[in-house]
This record gives structure tokens, sequence and C-alpha cells, in this order.
């Protein structure tokens, strides 16, 4: 965890790693940082943290083939770009701008009111490309599972965990709402 970005110039840069010896406090590149990895226990918060902010991308190599690797690195990855609020009360919106969106794109937040329409941006960079309208109805879309409240925690503590001391009592308190561990937290499983 001791590199120093700023030392190389370049147009992007690769990362080799295990995902498990860096800390929050690794300064970025200032180009593209991609990210790869093969291990099955990497800090996928962590390296999501790092490519989201360095407009990288993570490349787990146990799931991906060279192929895909190699059309991964020769195109601009499509991203979330924005959010557009029409009607209705809708908050704390993840994921937030700027992740990749791969085929396992989830997006959560919290619906105040019964119904709200919004509009997803995708595209490359900062530039929207395609956009979509979506309509939510709170008798529609209403779980009693805690499923999807689980999902847009996990999602909202990698927000979060950017800035995890001011964000410290927050952490905790959503960890243990929702039963997610983190930095702060652990989790004990018992056999019966």
């Amino acid at each position: 965890g001791a590199i120093d970005f700023q030392s190389y110039k370049a147009d992007e840069y690769w990362l080799f790693s295990d995902g498990l010896t860096y800390s929050n406090m690794i300064p970025l590149p200032p180009a593209p940082l991609n990210i790869f990895v093969s291990s099955p226990t990497y800090d996928r918060a962590l390296l999501s943290r790092m490519y989201r902010k360095s407009q990288g991308q993570v490349i787990d190599l146990r799931i991906t083939s060279v192929q895909q690797a190699a059309q991964h690195l020769s195109t601009q990855p499509l991203r979330v770009v924005g959010v557009e609020y029409i009607d209705g009360q809708v908050e704390e919106v993840y994921p937030p701008r700027g992740i990749v969106v791969d085929s396992n794109f989830c997006f959560s937040g919290k619906l105040l009111s019964d119904e709200s329409e919004l509009i997803l941006h995708f595209g490359y960079h900062t530039t929207p490309t395609e956009s979509y309208r979506i309509k939510l109805n709170k008798a529609e879309q209403l779980t009693y599972t805690g499923f999807i409240g689980r999902i847009w925690a996990q999602t909202k503590m990698e927000v979060l965990l950017e800035a995890p001391i001011p964000n410290k009592n927050e952490i905790l308190t959503l960890a243990q709402r929702y039963k997610i561990i983190s930095p702060q937290t652990s989790m004990i499983v018992l056999d019966r």
C-alpha cells in the first residue's frame, strides 16, 4: 500500500493487486486507475472508491476472461452521469455519479412520496448519451423483506467509507441497523 502514483506520469494506470493491502489514505493518480484483482476476498468497497474517483475500473480476473478484460480496457465504460428528479420526493439515491454500469447495475434510494418520476442519465466521463425515465409507485415497489433496504444501505456504506473518519458514527449506525460488516463492525456466525 505504499505506491505513490504521483511519481509516475501516465495517461492511465494499471494496478495488479490482492485488493487487501491498501488504505483510504492512498493519493489517487491524476489519470484513470484500472485495478486488476484475482482474490475472492478483495476489499471491493475500497477498490470501488479508488476506481470511481479516478474514472478507471476494477477488473476481477476470476470472472473476466482475457478477451473481456482487453475489451474493457480498449473502450470507455458506460457510467452513471446523473439523476434528474421530475416530480415526487426521492432522497439518498445510489449509486453515485461516476460508477461503471455493467450487466449487474443496481439503483436504489428512498421514495418519500407515494409516486415519483426521475430520469437516469448514462454516458462516458460526464457527458450523457442515454437517458431512461423511471416511474416509481410506493404501492407497487413496497417490500417487507428488507432485502432492498440492505442493497441501498450497502451502496450508501460504500459512499460513506470514502471519508471514514468524519462518517464514523453514521457508518456504525448504518452497519448495525442493516447488519452490514464494515471496518468499524464485525459479525460472528454461530453454528447451531
